[in-house]
């Protein structure tokens, strides 16, 4: 397990305990990465567990190290949209409404070649990798996107490096939610260098692995709660006007 020390106006902090698990691809995946490049900005349409707006407060993911390097310093960059446009081709945007952008520094590392690292558990869910500091309101459970861009600091500064790439998972079904298009990723043809994980993928970017397996996307995990309908929240006040009504009699 592992944790991560998360900065910026974006910050996070560490250690949550167990929440909700809104979203799931890692458990019960079987897991790998793309060599083919560029691929250090990699998106997905996707699915919460729910339906309703859900507050995002945690999340695990993993990166690939396809070489040996050593790092001064490993940045994620992760941003979160509140529409999949499920473009598959064309030079229209794969998603729309940025949502929330956070910024998470995992610290110094010697890599090794074609190995994962994981920041959360695996196997599954558990202590959560990374908490946020500022949470974030999703405004609906479907038809969301998700973009991870991996940046390495070998001495000259945080830079786009082909020899870090988010984790892909494929075969056993999502444990909580689901990805659109239902079979495929993102990954960044369209713009080799990129600055961030705001920009949008285009539908020339969607991507599928060898022989196509199923369920193909990225590797996370999201945790929080669904927002209360206001229904819920009205029923809730009523209940403690009552009691308190009640014991004020008392």
């Amino acid at each position: 397990m592992k944790r991560l020390l998360v900065l910026a106006t974006f910050c996070c902090a560490l250690g949550a305990s167990a929440q909700t698990v809104l979203f799931d691809s890692m458990t019960g995946s079987t897991t790998t990465f793309t060599g083919n490049t560029p691929h250090t900005l990699m998106g997905m349409g996707f699915n919460l567990g729910v339906s309703s707006p859900a507050i995002v407060r945690a999340m695990d993911f993993a990166f690939t190290s396809t070489a040996v390097a050593t790092y001064t310093q490993i940045q994620v960059q992760v941003s979160f949209f509140g529409v999949a446009n499920g473009v598959t081709t064309g030079s229209n945007p794969a998603f729309g409404n940025l949502i929330a952008s956070r910024t998470i520094n995992t610290g110094a590392r010697t890599t090794a070649t074609n190995t994962s690292y994981v920041f959360g558990s695996s196997a599954a869910p558990g202590t959560p990798g990374v908490t946020f500091t500022t949470p974030f309101t999703l405004p609906t459970g479907t038809n969301l996107g998700i973009q991870i861009l991996v940046l390495g600091d070998t001495g000259s500064g945080l830079q786009v490096t082909e020899n870090l790439t988010h984790r892909l998972r494929h075969t056993g079904a999502f444990a909580v939610g689901s990805n659109l298009p239902s079979n495929g990723y993102y990954r960044n043809v369209s713009q080799p260098t990129p600055a961030n994980s705001q920009t949008s993928l285009l539908g020339s970017d969607f991507r599928t692995l060898t022989n196509s397996p199923a369920n193909t996307g990225l590797y996370f995990r999201l945790y929080g709660e669904p927002v209360p309908e206001p229904a819920t929240i009205l029923g809730l006040g009523l209940g403690a006007a009552l009691l308190a009504r009640r014991r004020r009699k008392q």
